[in-house]
């Protein structure tokens, strides 16, 4: 009871100082108002320093980037998926191959042939596996989510890691054009070459000796078709704030390590590689409390933890933030956790999904709720300080 307590004090306790709608809109802009923080532009590189800035400020020793090497894809110009005298535009997903595609439009049996999907049918995610699986030369995805002024929300996004099967989404409007058995032709402009990206690191160091690390990541890196507020600038600003806290407060009986991790957008490039460059540390964890999607502006809120009493307590604060928690079970293998969770390190992921403005042009803060995403920003607080000792 006593941490519940602590989670809900007055403004004036140093919990609810770095925790609060202010703070956590203060830091959101910093990040978000970079712009896009797409993986091998020169904002990636602004994104990257201003997270070990904020690490700095925040209090947290050992504050360091890592670099790590891995293949970047890069959207060089625009798709377009022809069919018949039509020429209609796309988005290409990550990694579609550069090049020029001819196929038949076919569902179900796809051997071949160019797969046809909907949006309001199957996920993006969904969508690829199949066709992939399915031996498809191609997919076309049809993505039928309109937002209320009008915009097109055409989803972009990754989807196999070391896949390279030409895939590519088109509006509502221009999936009126397609059907089973009409031969289109894709054109993706896109490209792959090596690249060094970097995590940003930073330690609180417990008290007590022989008690495994806490991992709390969230990346930073973006699409590069929006701010992307809530995937992730929202859970960066989260971590910077849950950072601050935990330097700024009592000291934890367990060491809790912060990472802002890169390239999550293109198959958890940057957990993937910091888990390997430190095997024995990252084996040794007794949580990873992930910050991805830590809110949004529509869907559930799902609390997702490999253990049951993370769970539960989380239901609980988040139940008393009056944020109508449901249970998700286990930790989905989407996003930074996956890397720790493959290491045996128990996971914890609360978020909110789905939303429409997912991987679309307006993942925008200005469609949040920040008041409601402080709230959740404390319900991993109260499992980060429950874990930590505090």
């Amino acid at each position: 009871m006593i941490l519940l307590l602590a989670c809900t004090a007055t403004p004036d306790s140093a919990v609810q100082d770095h925790l609060t709608e202010e703070a956590l809109r203060e830091v959101a802009e910093q990040v978000v108002g970079l712009g896009p923080r797409t993986s091998g532009t020169p904002v990636e590189e602004q994104a990257r320093a201003l997270m070990q800035t904020l690490f700095e400020e925040a209090g947290l020793s050992e504050v360091r980037s890592e670099p790590f090497d891995w293949t970047l894809w890069s959207r060089e110009g625009d798709a377009t998926l022809t069919v018949g005298n039509q020429v209609l535009p796309g988005m290409a997903w990550s990694p579609s191959p550069g090049g020029t595609l001819t196929g038949v439009l076919a569902q179900g049996e796809v051997t071949g042939k160019v797969a046809l999907s909907r949006s309001g049918e199957v996920s993006r995610a969904e969508a690829f596996a199949n066709a992939w699986l399915g031996g498809a030369l191609g997919l076309v995805h049809i993505s039928e989510e309109v937002d209320a002024d009008g915009t097109d929300l055409i989803e972009v996004g990754h989807t196999l890691d070391g896949v390279s099967l030409p895939a590519m989404a088109v509006n509502a409007e221009s999936g009126e054009e397609l059907a089973v058995g009409k031969t289109v032709t894709l054109d993706i402009a896109a490209s792959t070459r090596p690249h060094t990206s970097s995590n940003v690191l930073g330690v609180v160091h417990g008290s007590a000796e022989g008690l495994g690390p806490i991992f709390v990541t969230a990346h930073y890196d973006s699409w590069d078709i929006s701010e992307c507020a809530f995937d992730n600038g929202l859970g960066a600003a989260g971590l910077v704030l849950l950072a601050r806290q935990l330097a700024q407060g009592p000291v934890p009986s367990r060491t809790v390590v912060f990472l802002a991790m890169a390239a999550e957008e293109q198959g958890v490039q940057g957990a993937q590689a910091w888990v390997a460059q430190n095997e024995e540390w990252a084996r040794a964890g007794a949580l990873v409390l992930n910050l991805d999607v830590m809110w949004s502006a529509e869907g559930s809120y799902w609390i997702n933890a490999d253990k049951d009493r993370h769970r539960d307590l989380a239901i609980e604060v988040a139940t008393q933030e009056g944020l109508e928690p449901r249970d998700g079970g286990a930790p989905s293998p989407s996003s930074d956790h996956l890397a720790f969770q493959g290491r045996g390190v128990p996971a914890f992921w609360a978020t909110r999904q789905p939303d429409r403005h997912y991987h679309t042009t307006h993942d925008r803060l200005e469609f949040l709720d920040l008041e409601q995403s402080a709230a959740a920003l404390r319900v991993n607080w109260a499992l980060l300080a429950d874990e930590a000792g505090l």
